[in-house]
C-alpha cells in the first residue's frame, strides 16, 4: 500500500493480494500521521488482486477512526473485494464505487480530490444505510429489499 496526499485528499493505493499474513504491515501503514488530517481517504483497489476478510477489518478499523468529516470512498475494487469489503461491513462507513476500466481508472483518480466535498457529511453506499445523529453506527432501514421473501410477502399483502 502506497499513500500520497494531494490537496488535503489521501490517496490508499493497493496492489497485489492482502493477506492476514500482511495485516500487520497494512494496519501500520493505516496509522500514517497524514490520514486523520485530510478531509477525504481514496482506497484506489485497481491493482488489488484479492483480500481476505482479515484485512477488510484492519480497513473497517481504519475506517471507524477517521473523523466524521472524512469521507471515505473504494474506488475500482474487484468483485470479490467488494464482496469481501461488505462481508466485513466496510460499505457501511465507505461508498463503494463500481469498477472503472483501466484507463477511466487512471483518469478518475487524477481527478479524486478535485470533484466537490461536502463537509460534515459521510458518503454511503446502499439507499439503505442511515447514520443517525451524526454517529457513525450504521442504522438499517426496515425496508426490506427487492427479491428477498419479506419483500415478496410484504407487497403480495
Amino acid at each position: 500500500m502506497s499513500v500520497t496526499e494531494v490537496d488535503g485528499c489521501a490517496i490508499l493505493r493497493f496492489a497485489g493480494e492482502l493477506t492476514a499474513d500482511s495485516v500487520l504491515d497494512l494496519e501500520q501503514q493505516l496509522l500514517d500521521v497524514r490520514l486523520p488530517q485530510v478531509r477525504e481517504w481514496v482506497l484506489d483497489m485497481s491493482d488489488l488482486t484479492s483480500m481476505d476478510l482479515t484485512c477488510a477489518y484492519a480497513l473497517l478499523r481504519a475506517a471507524t477512526r477517521v473523523p466524521a468529516t472524512t469521507t471515505v470512498r473504494v474506488r475500482s475494487a474487484r468483485r470479490t473485494v467488494q464482496r469481501m469489503l461488505q462481508h466485513a461491513g466496510v460499505d457501511a462507513l465507505a461508498a463503494i464505487e463500481e469498477p472503472l476500466p483501466p484507463a477511466a481508472a487512471a483518469a478518475a483518480v487524477s481527478r479524486t480530490c478535485r470533484n466537490g466535498h461536502r463537509s460534515g457529511r459521510v458518503q454511503l453506499a446502499g439507499p439503505t444505510v442511515l447514520l443517525h445523529g451524526g454517529s457513525r453506527k450504521p442504522i438499517l432501514s426496515p425496508r426490506p429489499r427487492m427479491g428477498s421473501a419479506r419483500a415478496a410477502g410484504a407487497f403480495a399483502a
